[in-house]
């Protein structure tokens, strides 16, 4: 029983806490618009913790798995735009890849969302297993490749974000990156573990209400500190994964793999 209301009181901290920072960005728009992409991408982990909660509290309802689908699916739409616009200048004429890239994006997400809610990606949701799960159809398991690549390809943003900033300008905005980097590589993760198995544990939901509450309040203090509407930086184009994300995709895998070991450790028999 402490357990669940443990586990409810995390949840409901990281929805306050999420709330908070999106309705304090959002009076942040109208004086710097590049907060815009910011906001919008917390909306998939608004998203994340309403499924938890729900998912955690009735594990047989089909609301809670609904929400976890779709804050997954949402991540392409709304990380990807914050990571190759953070901090930079913004170019005189968008490019043409970028179009196609959110085209492309939009499309599928109102497909994958209409079917979501008419019943034809989730298989089944139970909790009368060892633990609740979410049990995915089969062949929709491979549109989370879709989330994964774009996982990829944001933390390449991310990278060359920094590579351009000077010492300030990185200071600025590490913790925006850090928190990101984290809510990233957890979505890929979670992306993964649907396609290689098919569906979704309570134990990798859980997982995800720890390193979520870490990457908020880094971001939080961030916003407080380091005000990173203020950055400027002048980017290329040409895109590397360079040694800093590929050392902190490392750290997280094993910090977040530990937390699962934790979890797992303190579950009763």
């Amino acid at each position: 029983m402490d357990s669940v209301f443990n586990l409810n009181a995390l949840l409901l901290l990281n929805l306050a806490l999420v709330s908070g920072l999106f309705f304090y960005l959002l009076i942040k728009i109208r004086r710097h618009p590049g907060v815009a992409y910011l906001t919008a991408s917390l909306v998939p982990l608004i998203a994340f913790q309403l499924g938890s909660y729900l998912f955690s509290n009735w594990p047989n309802s089909a609301d809670g798995a609904r929400l976890l689908i779709l804050a997954v699916i949402l991540t392409p739409i709304t990380i990807v735009p914050l990571s190759h616009t953070l901090g930079r200048t913004h170019p005189d004429h968008a490019q043409k890849t970028w179009i196609v890239y959110y085209a492309l994006q939009i499309l599928l997400l109102i497909f994958v969302t209409r079917e979501i809610f008419e019943g034809r990606v989730i298989e089944w949701v139970t909790g009368i297993l060892d633990q609740p799960i979410i049990i995915v159809e089969q062949t929709w398991r491979y549109y989370f490749f879709n989330v994964i690549a774009s996982s990829i390809l944001a933390l390449m943003c991310f990278d060359r974000t920094l590579q351009a900033a000077t010492k300030p300008q990185q200071e600025a905005l590490k913790f925006v990156f850090i928190a990101f980097l984290g809510f990233t590589v957890y979505f890929s993760y979670l992306s993964a573990n649907i396609v290689v198995s098919s569906y979704v544990s309570q134990s990798v939901v859980q997982s995800g209400a720890a390193i979520i509450l870490c990457g908020l309040v880094l971001l939080a203090y961030g916003f407080a500190k380091y005000p990173f509407w203020e950055v400027t930086i002048r980017v290329s184009r040409h895109l590397l994964f360079g040694c800093l994300s590929a050392t902190a995709v490392l750290m997280y895998l094993i910090v977040s793999g530990s937390i699962l070991n934790v979890q797992t450790w303190l579950q009763p028999e």
